[in-house]
């Protein structure tokens, strides 16, 4: 589906380019989120489109498309928590320059929790104190800490009018983990800042 894929289109069978096809044939930016989930076959596909030879060999149809110039390719994914199974090849790896990020400081992440869910400082600072504590607990059970992404829901469902407790439970606590005693852990952690 990412490089295309045939259709049938009244009594003919069509072939439509995917995404990856259509950004190399044009110039765009094509953006693949969490590549480590993609299958082996998917990231081998892209290796000689990432190299000097900027090449997508399309099987299906006998074809190889030459990338335009102007044509980019970003890829993301965790790191932190996959295990050697879920882990790019070396072989991929070196085809691209690599940034890391981090979260953003307390006053930025507060921020960003006002601006997408609509709520006051006194909501959304609790719920930061709190990520940023839980992050703290990467490698004692948590495999990744509260994410910015968690705390905007939590504010968006107090923002909906449910109690402050029970949105963390639901979009902090249960939403990370299944383990008893680090969800006790969590609801200390909730507790202490506010």
């Amino acid at each position: 589906d990412l490089v295309g894929r045939y259709l049938l289109e009244g009594e003919e069978t069509k072939w439509i380019d995917g995404p990856l096809t259509r950004a190399v044939r044009h110039g765009a930016i094509c953006y693949l989120d969490e590549v480590v989930e993609a299958r082996k076959d998917t990231t081998v596909l892209i290796h000689p489109l990432t190299d000097h030879r900027r090449l997508l060999p399309i099987e299906k149809r006998g074809q190889v498309v030459q990338a335009d110039d102007n044509f980019l390719l970003c890829m993301s994914y965790n790191p932190g928590y996959q295990n050697v199974v879920k882990d790019l090849k070396e072989s991929t790896k070196q085809r691209f320059c690599a940034l890391d990020f981090t979260y953003p400081s307390f006053e930025i992440e507060r921020d960003v929790v006002c601006a997408e869910a609509s709520v006051p400082t006194s909501i959304a600072e609790p719920l930061v104190k709190i990520a940023s504590k839980s992050r703290n607990l990467k490698g004692t059970g948590l495999t990744e800490g509260i994410s910015t992404r968690m705390i905007i829901h939590a504010a968006k469902l107090t923002n909906a009018g449910l109690n402050f407790d029970v949105a963390c439970e639901i979009a902090l606590v249960n939403a990370i983990t299944d383990e008893v005693e680090l969800r006790d852990t969590l609801r200390t952690t909730i507790s202490s800042c506010i």
